[in-house]
């Protein structure tokens, strides 16, 4: 059952308390329409890429002081060791070329944004990422095998919210420009209703904190149908996120006064693979040692 999902217990009465103090209502709820459609874009890693993936599953302890500070307490540091190694392996998924072990050309997972994007040549694209390493990496890719698209980049970091706006006309002008940016750096204020292609390769781990990317390009005025097309690596740690992440959405939904099963949720966001095959898992052997379990095949 932990597998699978995570049951509600007592959902008639806690539906009847949310009835009686909570008002939640869905975009569809609100304007009376679905006008999006969640795609899912597994890829599989190819051999140099799978290589530095389960480096960082087998030898973390040889690549940890490079990408995290240690605070030199050994119990702390011990307690950290579990959450920098996902952190690491959340980041490979990401863009596995941001890190120093990566020997491989642009990745698979980012050649599929570009691809996409490549696909919809006279339309106006939106990328968002979450961490600023990994958008530099899909800036180098979008303007080395898309040099004639205009690239557009917004970070929280270095794009003020007078710039956010003047961005919205010199998009919309473009006809077909890209915009690449971190999903927490477009503010609520600003919003782009005319681009119907969104791309989302680094998941956030809830879809409420990634709908509030996407739902900057569907709003209540929008006429044209929207796609959000997720990337994700198949068999890796993403595929435990995205899990999550569906069944995060189930619960988000009941609180909206909408009991779903996750059969539901899997066909909202076009989880049409067997996800459970594909989950990583922690289990202690017969000796105490820790190993990590991905499927049925044991990788650490």
């Amino acid at each position: 059952m932990a597998q699978r999902t995570q049951d509600i217990y007592n959902a008639d009465v806690l539906s009847e308390l949310l009835g009686k103090t909570v008002i939640t209502r869905t975009f569809e709820d609100v304007c009376g329409k679905d006008i999006k459609q969640l795609h899912q874009v597994p890829v599989r890693f190819p051999p140099e890429e799978k290589e530095v993936y389960e480096k960082a599953m087998d030898k973390f302890l040889v690549m940890r002081n490079k990408y995290f500070n240690l605070t030199g307490n050994s119990r702390k540091d011990s307690m950290m060791k579990l959450i920098q190694q996902i952190i690491l392996l959340l980041r490979i998924g990401a863009a596995p070329d941001t890190v120093d072990e990566y020997e491989g050309d642009t990745p698979v997972k980012i050649m599929a944004a570009v691809e996409l994007a490549a696909g919809w040549e006279n339309e106006i694209v939106a990328i968002g990422v979450r961490h600023k390493v990994v958008l530099d990496s899909y800036a180098r890719a979008i303007r080395k095998y898309l040099p004639d698209r205009p690239l557009y980049i917004v970070t929280g970091s270095d794009t003020t919210f007078a710039r956010r706006r003047a961005l919205r006309q010199t998009l919309r002008e473009s006809g077909n420009g890209i915009l690449l940016c971190t999903q927490q750096s477009l503010p609520s204020s600003v919003n782009f209703e005319f681009v119907n292609k969104i791309i989302i390769p680094e998941l956030h781990y809830n879809n409420s904190g990634m709908s509030q990317f996407y739902f900057r390009f569907i709003r209540y005025t929008s006429t044209e149908y929207k796609d959000v097309y997720f990337i994700t690596y198949a068999g890796s740690i993403e595929s435990n996120l995205m899990q999550m992440i569906l069944v995060k959405e189930k619960l988000n939904l009941f609180m909206k006064g909408q009991d779903t099963n996750l059969d539901e949720i899997y066909e909202r966001f076009d989880v049409d693979y067997d996800l459970l095959a594909l989950l990583m898992y922690q289990e202690e052997d017969d000796k105490g040692r820790l190993r990590i379990r991905w499927g049925k095949q044991d990788i650490a």
